[in-house]
């Protein structure tokens, strides 16, 4: 059986680096704390749209680990499962503290008939709709956390959208070979 994300093509991303990756962003946000500028309209914006966007991603993951026959979209589930867990604790900690409210407009977001339609679905055409799904919010999440990297000020929350934009560009490639090849 293959590893978790074990690649040898340029620029894999594996479950370790991932995992690496939001570590050192925590780390730097918590390090960081006191030197960081305080947040603009921005950074609070994308904090709270950005809590809710990966608590949908867990969801999400959860499902991939109940329900997808596809061993790569068990692996995407459970990889994701973890760092967006950890991001998402991140984000709330920071849209909490800066009394961040959303814009309600969050790119990528399934409508609760979308989540509840994609839980009653098995096998190859749970993980076809899972990965589109999935590509799509994921897309959601590289658009705000672009936006976020380009207009933002202050470094916590630049640095959490930039392991955003760099972890999910890479499982956007990857998402979509798999749904190339289930269909």
């Amino acid at each position: 059986m293959q590893g978790f994300w074990i690649d040898a093509s340029p620029g894999a991303l594996t479950w370790r680096q991932a995992v690496t990756a939001v570590t050192a962003v925590l780390l730097v946000a918590v390090v960081g704390c006191s030197s960081a500028p305080a947040p603009s309209s921005a950074d609070k914006e994308f904090v709270a749209d950005m809590a809710p966007h990966h608590a949908l991603g867990v969801r999400l993951a959860a499902l991939a680990l109940q329900r997808a026959e596809d061993v790569r979209v068990r692996e995407f589930g459970f990889t994701m499962g973890h760092y967006q867990q950890a991001e998402f604790a991140k984000l709330n900690q920071l849209a909490t503290a800066w009394h961040a409210t959303s814009s309600g407009h969050i790119h990528g977001m399934l409508t609760p008939a979308e989540e509840q339609s994609l839980a009653t679905l098995e096998g190859r055409a749970f993980d076809r709709e899972w990965l589109t799904q999935m590509i799509r919010h994921h897309e959601g999440a590289v658009a705000m956390a672009t936006s976020e990297t380009a207009t933002g000020t202050n470094t916590e929350a630049k640095a959490l959208a930039l392991a955003v934009a760099t972890v999910q560009t890479k499982e956007i490639t990857k998402m979509k070979a798999a749904l190339a090849d289930l269909s």
